[in-house]
């Protein structure tokens, strides 16, 4: 238990062995560092969303704070078609944010491919 680990207002760990590796040791005083912010209460644990106000989780909610950071320079919210099947939604959300990978965006992230001519038409404009 945590609270086991939290003893007179310090965090004490018992090994079983000595730690012998740096990389470990450095884990556990980064582990420390993050833990000196963390306060403990006898309460019992709740979920919280942060993202709501309320703290409670919401779908309208959530997908309005991922528009906001995902979609910030299209102007418009990611209006979901309810009668499309997810795939095809989802490829149009993907395609509004220039995110399918296609040759040229497949070159563009370092991906080595033969050409990015189209393949069917020999062409690299984008029609």
């Amino acid at each position: 238990m945590i609270n086991d680990r939290f003893i007179g207002g310090q965090w004490t760990w018992q090994w079983k062995r000595p730690i012998t590796f740096d990389c470990i040791d450095a884990m556990l005083l980064l582990l420390q560092s993050e833990l000196q912010h963390v306060t403990l209460t006898s309460n019992s644990d709740i979920w919280k969303w942060h993202i709501g106000s309320d703290g409670s989780f919401a779908v309208s909610t959530t997908r309005s704070h991922s528009d906001n950071l995902l979609l910030p320079s299209l102007n418009s919210s990611t209006i979901w078609n309810r009668c499309l099947p997810c795939k095809v939604n989802f490829f149009l959300w993907r395609f509004r944010l220039d995110r399918i990978p296609h040759r040229l965006n497949l070159c563009k992230h370092g991906i080595e491919i033969k050409s990015i001519l189209c393949p069917v038409c020999n062409n690299n404009r984008v029609h």
